[in-house]
């Protein structure tokens, strides 16, 4: 038998081929076709699940932003991520206002810096905030002057700070600023064709709603690239909620304020007696000399101390907790009583 196919045989394997793959040879026959657009000026840098993880480091940065500048500004502020976006360097500088607040600083590696851009509303806001005023913006853009630059310098180590903290759980990066500008002129950190990361956020503040964004040029995310996954996110999230939380909330409270009150006695007197009160009389309390008075935090009972003096104020020396062990002055971490 010949090994050579005739031209039947030929066409019947031609027609099966197109059936399987679901597709006509002829171009009378009127299929359609999906027909997909490329910018080769814009290629994609990022895969879908790159973005799905920018995304989520992103919106861990804008919980962390929001409850800083709550904290430092003593008003309430709401910042919102809106976007993550792959564009041209060039379409990022034609996007940005004139003049706007430009902080300039070194982000995963030494190949590049990135900015921190503020709007001018935000900026101004935050400026009068910081300087005792209610927050209300200027009529129109202008410079910084020299001591608006330097409490924005503030700002943009704290906003540095948390952006830190939002990729810590992914990748130690440490976001460190070099400069600040009101100019793109002043602040080349890409060619106008390079590709960059463009991250937006609308923030809200007394009444002032605007816009920031990070723009971070792709050269200088290349060496963390590859741990850019929404696997590797989860996977790092779910290692440091327990250890690294609570560290993390410990230190936040470190700094918090707590009222102490000691309570010397109480008595009880009739309203006649109060009405007739005079300089000199002396009201009898339920405390014995030398009984243990009663330390109250937060309106909390929580130890017992002496009263005595330490230098020129009143003190009290802590003795016990309440419930009569060391359970409460092993949780505060003292391991003597305290004057």
């Amino acid at each position: 038998m010949s090994d050579i196919l005739t031209q039947d045989e030929i066409t019947a394997l031609l027609s099966a081929f197109n059936r399987a793959e679901g597709t006509d040879l002829d171009p009378e026959s009127g299929a359609t076709y999906e027909i997909k657009i490329y910018d080769f000026k814009r290629p994609h840098k990022f895969s879908k699940d790159q973005v799905r993880t920018l995304e989520m480091i992103h919106e861990r940065y804008a919980r962390l932003l929001s409850t800083t500048l709550s904290t430092y500004l003593r008003a309430q502020t709401q910042v919102t991520l809106t976007g993550v976006d792959q564009l041209s360097y060039d379409e990022f500088i034609r996007s940005v206002p004139n003049p706007t607040v430009l902080n300039i600083f070194s982000f995963a590696s030494e190949e590049g810096n990135a900015i921190l851009e503020i709007n001018p509303g935000i900026a101004y806001t935050v400026i009068d905030r910081m300087l005792g005023g209610k927050g209300a913006p200027p009529d129109r853009p202008r410079e910084l002057t020299e001591i608006e630059r330097a409490l924005m310098t503030r700002i943009a180590g704290l906003a540095l700070r948390d952006l830190g903290e939002a990729w810590s759980s992914l990748v130690d990066v440490t976001p460190t600023l070099h400069s600040i500008s009101t100019s793109m002129l002043f602040s080349q950190i890409a060619l106008p064709g390079d590709m960059v990361m463009l991250v937006t956020f609308e923030v809200e503040l007394c009444g002032v709603t605007s816009m920031m964004s990070v723009c971070v040029p792709v050269i200088a995310l290349e060496p963390i690239m590859s741990r850019l996954s929404a696997e590797q996110w989860f996977s790092a999230a779910h290692k440091g909620t327990t250890e690294d939380t609570t560290r993390a909330i410990g230190a936040q409270l470190d700094g918090a304020r707590l009222t102490c009150r000691v309570i010397l006695g109480t008595a009880v007197v009739l309203m006649g007696d109060l009405t007739t009160l005079e300089v000199g009389d002396v009201i009898r309390l339920d405390t014995r000399p030398g009984q243990e008075l009663p330390l109250y935090i937060e309106d909390a009972e929580k130890f017992y101390g002496a009263p005595g003096v330490a230098g020129n104020r009143y003190a009290l020396q802590i003795t016990r907790g309440v419930q009569d062990d060391q359970s409460d002055l092993d949780l505060m971490g003292y391991e003597e009583p305290l004057v």
